[in-house]
């Protein structure tokens, strides 16, 4: 992907239809910056940053679908939780776009943040798993 689809997640390459996107694992995002001169920085992989990706991918998709465009773009922003035992946790957040490169943020372990990150997987779990404890009951 190049530095233009990055923000849309198309793929552009020569050979390749228009509204062919790659989300997650799949991608090599570019983000500004560089620790090392030899190295160019990307974009972790990670579960938030393919959630992000396939929600902006979606709108794209069914913008084409309905004829109309859709503004929406990847914006680099995400976050993780590190549980530290005890019911605790951190909620790091960074911002991957930001100049002169990528900026990251992180409070104290508290339990409201681990009770956060349970909910966040609770939810995600329950939509990829539609009757699980998050989702509905299963008919």
């Amino acid at each position: 992907m190049d530095r233009g689809g990055s923000r849309t997640l198309e793929v552009r390459a020569p050979g390749v239809a228009p509204h062919v996107y790659a989300i997650g694992d799949v991608t090599r995002v570019p983000l500004p910056g560089r620790y090392d001169p030899n190295a160019p920085l990307v974009l972790p992989k990670a579960g938030v940053f393919a959630a992000a990706h396939g929600e902006v991918v979606a709108r794209r998709i069914a913008a084409a679908v309905a004829g109309t465009d859709d503004p929406t773009r990847f914006t680099g922003e995400g976050f993780c939780y590190l549980e530290v035992g005890e019911n605790q946790a951190i909620r790091a957040q960074g911002s991957f776009f930001a100049l002169p490169h990528p900026v990251m943020q992180a409070a104290g372990a508290t339990e409201n943040q681990f009770l956060d990150k349970v909910r966040w997987v609770e939810e995600w779990s329950g939509l990829l798993n539609p009757g699980s404890a998050a989702g509905s009951p299963a008919p």
